[in-house]
């Protein structure tokens, strides 16, 4: 049970990002999306701590959870992290802009 508990608290964290970044496209203040970028990346590299360090995934290792759920949940926490990285980057590049203008 400790794989399906595993899951509920990805699929959990995955909302609070998802509400998170839309969030973040309706904030106009660049550093309000850079505080909402920053908060994104921290819980995502807890999610993607979740499975197999916080909650304990089965015994097996040749099981679902361990072939498939921790490794897609690691690849698709480190692309959010760098594609939030990238969108921080472009975020703060066009705050500076506008304040020189």
């Amino acid at each position: 049970m400790n794989c399906h508990y595993a899951q509920l608290y990805v699929f959990a964290a995955g909302l609070v990002i998802a509400a998170i970044s839309i969030a973040a496209a309706f904030v106009k203040s660049s550093g309000m999306k850079m505080c909402m970028g920053i908060a994104a990346i921290i819980i995502a590299i807890i999610t993607a701590l979740i499975p197999g360090v916080l909650v304990h995934l089965c015994m097996m290792d040749t099981m679902r959870c361990h072939t498939l759920t921790r490794p897609a949940v690691d690849i698709l926490c480190v692309l959010f992290i760098i594609s939030e990285l990238i969108n921080g980057f472009f975020t703060q590049r066009n705050g500076k802009k506008g304040k020189a203008a």
